[in-house]
């Protein structure tokens, strides 16, 4: 799990973002049981993750913009 978190925060540092695209039950549990899902953003697909914008994407590109709310997408 370390090595998504450190992954995360590179590409949070260069305004990129971390999408998980169909990922195993186990690690989606975990993540769940962590609370990273809701920082790292997981698809049931890829077509999901590489789509229209997400809560966790809108979420955390929100906190970089200083906005709060759904204010600004991400796609």
């Amino acid at each position: 799990m370390s090595g998504f978190v450190r992954l995360y925060q590179r590409l949070a540092a260069q305004q990129g973002q971390l999408r998980l695209a169909a990922p195993p039950a186990a690690v989606t549990k975990v993540f769940s049981l962590t609370g990273l899902d809701s920082v790292i953003a997981v698809h049931t697909s890829t077509e999901a993750a590489l789509g229209a914008s997400c809560d966790v994407c809108d979420r955390v590109a929100d906190a970089r913009a200083g906005t709060s709310g759904g204010e600004r997408g991400v796609g």
